[in-house]
């Protein structure tokens, strides 16, 4: 199967944060292991924690919290992943009387819904929609061109994404009118909700023109492919976006296993929009949300840095490293068959240097305290 590739975060200074939350012991949490007290390792004023775990593991990390979770409380939230109508995707995304082409992509199977097909339907034009029961890719034959012009992973040489704007609208649209027609069309054909906290590049065609590399389907520079004329119709808005509750941004880097095992696979929500309209539409494991009364106790930070300490004493020899995040973000964590919750989550990251290893975080479930396996 597929899988594709954003994460974004709210934090506060802890000075604002209540000692009596951040250091108190939850009623709910158990272990074998004496709970060490760290509180002494915790410098609410600057936002750090500094402690040897052992003679191998040590933190030296910033704290971040967002605002709205320094309460150390939060209400349960059961999530589920969407079920797609692919006639009514392809009735949205295709003009009545299209002729298309349709295709099963027969042989696949979840943990969530068990055996299913992709249903994939092809344009004259080279534009294809792929249905795939819980995710949707729309792309028109446009994004060639464009994706020549957009390098968007900051770790490669090429990276552009910073050469367009975040501010400046585009002749035939404000970045707001675009935003509310993507909601909407997430909302139509998944009922997915998107936060209105969004990032909208602007890739005007001036900006695009200068920045393409005119590649060949086997990545060879080719001037034949460079496109040869450029106008304001090439105008095209690119939005990143993600799902949050109470404004807080639900984590979109996956961890695990999300087919087989208990993990999730990365959420990747993003569009671009131009003047002639969808050039490109990406739902890929978004989740529908039920908010609840029940309310949970969050492990505080005592807590979370006694989960960390337990996972490494189980560890006989240990290549030295070093945590220099620690984070309490949300993330979807997996229950069973279709259900999902929400829930907090303690995030340690490793300096870059510190550790050989391709394990960079170590990430607990902020209810229970299980470690959530990369």
């Amino acid at each position: 199967m597929k899988k594709f590739l954003l994460t974004l975060s709210l934090c506060i200074p802890l000075t604002f944060l209540c000692s009596c939350s951040l250091f108190s012991s939850s009623n709910n949490k158990s272990s074998s292991s004496t709970q060490i007290d760290f509180n002494k390792n915790i410098d609410t004023k600057n936002n750090s924690v500094k402690l040897n775990l052992n003679k191998s593991v040590t933190v030296d990390a910033k704290l971040n919290i967002p605002k709205q979770l320094s309460s150390f409380k939060m209400n349960k939230v059961k999530a589920h992943r969407p079920l797609i109508d692919s006639e009514k995707a392809k009735d949205f995304f295709f003009k009545k009387g299209t002729h298309l082409t349709k295709q099963l992509d027969k042989g696949y199977s979840s943990r969530e819904i068990g055996d299913y097909d992709i249903d994939l339907y092809y344009n004259a034009d080279d534009s294809v929609l792929s249905c795939e029961k819980m995710d949707i890719i729309y792309t028109d034959f446009n994004i060639d061109s464009i994706l020549k012009c957009v390098y968007t992973n900051p770790e490669i040489d090429s990276y552009n994404l910073d050469k367009y704007s975040l501010t400046d609208n585009l002749p035939f649209a404000s970045r707001e009118e675009v935003f509310q027609k993507i909601k909407n069309a997430y909302k139509t054909l998944s009922n997915v909700q998107i936060s209105d906290d969004y990032q909208a590049y602007a890739l005007d065609y001036k900006t695009l023109k200068k920045e393409e590399v005119p590649t060949d389907v086997y990545g060879d520079i080719q001037e034949s492919e460079r496109k040869q004329n450029w106008s304001h119709d090439d105008d095209t808005y690119y939005f990143i976006l993600h799902q949050s509750i109470n404004n807080v941004p639900i984590r979109q880097q996956g961890y695990g296993d999300g087919y087989d095992g208990t993990g999730v696979d990365d959420t990747s929500l993003e569009v671009y929009y131009s003047k002639n309209g969808w050039i490109s539409f990406d739902e890929r494991w978004a989740y529908i949300f039920e908010e609840t009364t029940e309310e949970q106790t969050i492990l505080n930070i005592n807590e979370a840095l006694n989960c960390l300490k337990r996972k490494y004493e189980l560890i006989a020899s240990l290549e030295s490293c070093t945590f220099t995040e620690m984070n309490l973000e949300l993330a979807p964590v997996f229950i069973k068959d279709n259900n999902y919750e929400i829930r907090p989550i303690w995030s340690f990251k490793k300096s870059q240097d510190s550790s050989s290893s391709s394990d960079t975080e170590v990430i607990f479930d902020g209810i229970t305290g299980k470690e959530l396996i990369q």
